[in-house]
């Protein structure tokens, strides 16, 4: 099989939406050119990523950090009837809670990271996960692949308590080969 289809049986059919208590937060995925400070963002990709409390998470590649492409994630990730959105400080995510969805923030840069449950240690964690898995696994992403990197990791993370997981990942492999060509 080839390396870049090797994940295939771990993608998500369809991607869940998430309720309850929901994480979001952003983070840039890339490496630093050659002679370039800590600031340079050239060769980086945007990445937004939003995980339910004790549930399932959903990554996705973004172009940037404004308001109408993190909305727009938010919309596509959370359900509107989540209990509450817990993100840090960023300008862009204000305005984003709904009529049944209350907004919370902390302020990473004033030191501030939890305020009682507030806080986005879980979705800090994913990205904590998502750098090893860079180093340890996947070596090297390109911005081509990193959809397919993000979609596993997502899947394994979804996952983690599957006892049956070597048998789903079977079926996956499966059902892709009887897929047909498109």
């Amino acid at each position: 099989m080839p390396p870049d289809r090797a994940g295939h049986g771990q993608r998500p059919t369809h991607r869940l939406t998430l309720v309850g208590v929901v994480e979001v937060d952003e983070t840039l995925i890339g490496g630093k050119a050659k002679g370039e400070g800590r600031g340079y963002r050239g060769n980086k990709t945007w990445v937004a990523g939003a995980i339910q409390r004790h549930g399932n998470v959903r990554l996705e590649c973004i172009p940037d950090v404004k308001r109408a492409t993190l909305h727009a994630f938010i919309a596509r990730a959370v359900r509107d009837e989540a209990e509450a959105l817990y993100t840090d400080d960023l300008v862009a995510y204000l305005g984003i809670e709904g009529a049944d969805t209350r907004h919370e923030t902390v302020n990473h840069s004033g030191e501030e990271w939890v305020i009682g449950d507030v806080h986005t240690n879980s979705i800090e964690n994913i990205w904590s996960l998502f750098e090893r898995s860079i180093t340890g696994a996947f070596h090297k992403v390109s911005r081509k692949r990193l959809d397919r990197c993000l979609e596993e990791l997502e899947w394994r993370f979804s996952n983690r308590e599957n006892h049956y997981i070597v048998r789903d990942t079977l079926v996956g492999y499966r059902d892709q080969a009887r897929a047909p060509e498109r």
